[in-house]
């Protein structure tokens, strides 16, 4: 769903409910999450030399089942991202963005797994994280 209105407002808006499971099965298939939600609001007016929007991501349960470590939940999390541009001219072929990446840098697995240890004494559980804060900065000329 989106909605915009004549000051350059807009909101977008998705959910997806997902039951994926194989035949004769009562568990969600690995690394498929249930439900997924995205959320989004820009503010682009038009003729104006700035435009920014804010996202946000929410990864519901995700279930992934590791070896020796048995089934695992691996979602459950929120990720906010922000961005802007600034146009330097009045054409804006010449543009300044800036964002950040998960801003409230919120620590989360995307992938699961395990390996020996080194002293033999068993498994080791071990994470694969999204992506931290970051912060990016581009310039961009248009032709």
């Amino acid at each position: 769903m989106s909605v915009t209105n004549g000051a350059g407002f807009g909101i977008t808006a998705s959910h997806t409910y997902t039951e994926s499971r194989m035949q004769g099965s009562t568990l969600q298939m690995a690394r498929t999450p249930i439900s997924y939600t995205k959320l989004g609001f820009v503010y682009q007016p038009e003729g104006a030399r700035f435009a920014g929007n804010v996202n946000v991501n929410r990864v519901g349960d995700t279930f992934q089942s590791v070896g020796a470590f048995g089934r695992r939940n691996v979602g459950g999390y929120v990720v906010l991202n922000l961005a802007g541009r600034v146009k330097l001219d009045a054409a804006g072929k010449h543009m300044i963005g800036f964002g950040v990446q998960n801003a409230t840098d919120e620590e989360y697995a995307t992938r699961l797994g395990q390996i020996a240890r080194d002293d033999g004494t068993g498994n080791f559980l071990f994470q694969r994280l999204g992506v931290p804060r970051t912060y990016n900065v581009s310039y961009t000329v248009g032709f």
